[in-house]
Formats: structure tokens, sequence, C-alpha cells
């Protein structure tokens, strides 16, 4: 919540993180958001396209800001 993350809000999670991605599961649906698994293995335009449809708030995993280049990232 602390980053803006609330009801309504969509956020993509990475699948390829393991035990770490239900912890962050479970901490979006407790902040009463929607999540988006994210393939990490999507090649990054690909993944830009699927984030901008879905209006996700922010994106949670250590892979995202360099694979992607997306701003909004925990």
């Amino acid at each position: 919540q602390a980053l803006g993350v609330g009801q309504g809000a969509v956020v993509g999670i990475g699948t390829a993180s393991g035990a770490w991605s239900v912890v962050a599961t479970l901490a979006v649906l407790r902040a009463g958001a929607a999540y988006l698994p994210v393939p990490t293995e999507y090649p990054p335009n690909r993944l830009r396209s699927m984030l901008d449809k879905a209006g996700v708030a922010i994106v949670l995993g250590d892979w995202a800001e360099a694979a992607m280049g997306v701003e909004n990232v925990a």
C-alpha cells in the first residue's frame, strides 16, 4: 500500500521467482489489488504490451527493470 497499490489496482508479479512469488501474491491480495503473473521469459516488447493492456500499476521482481525498462518496479 505504501507504493500506491490498493483496491482495483493491478500488480505484475514475475513467475520465475519461486517461493517469493507466493509471498508477493498474498501481499497484493491483502492490499485489495489484483495480480497478473508475468512470464519472465517473454521478450521485452511483448511484456510491455501485455502490462500496458492490463493497466498494471507496478511490477514486482528484480528482473523487471533490466528486462523491460519499466519505471514502476519494486
